[in-house]
């Protein structure tokens, strides 16, 4: 995974209910979200951290296939803090990481 080759420890959720359950476990910095997962898309599953305590400040990245002006409106609402279309450039990935862009 990009994220680890970078140096990043990772935590990996292959739908949006074990994304859920994940947040409040792992207590991440940062989290990501692909649009399209099973059974809870990604901008129903921000919502739900959004409606969280710890969720409430966490940087929520949409990585998505999906650029359209219409999805980057749609994922805002839904409480991203980023958007990106894949496959992500690894300059925008360390950016996005950054200590002063997720509050460390």
């Amino acid at each position: 995974m990009l994220l680890n080759s970078i140096g990043v420890e990772t935590q990996v959720a292959y739908s949006g209910p074990e994304a859920l359950d994940a947040v409040p476990e792992y207590k991440p910095d940062v989290v990501f979200l692909d649009l399209g997962m099973p059974r809870m898309d990604g901008c129903e599953t921000a919502r739900r951290i959004r409606a969280t305590t710890i969720g409430a400040e966490i940087p929520l990245i949409a990585l998505s296939g999906w650029g359209r002006s219409e999805d980057r409106e749609i994922t805002s609402k839904a409480g991203f803090s980023h958007h990106f279309v894949k496959p992500i450039a690894l300059d925008a990935l360390r950016q996005v990481l950054a200590p002063e862009s997720i509050g460390g």
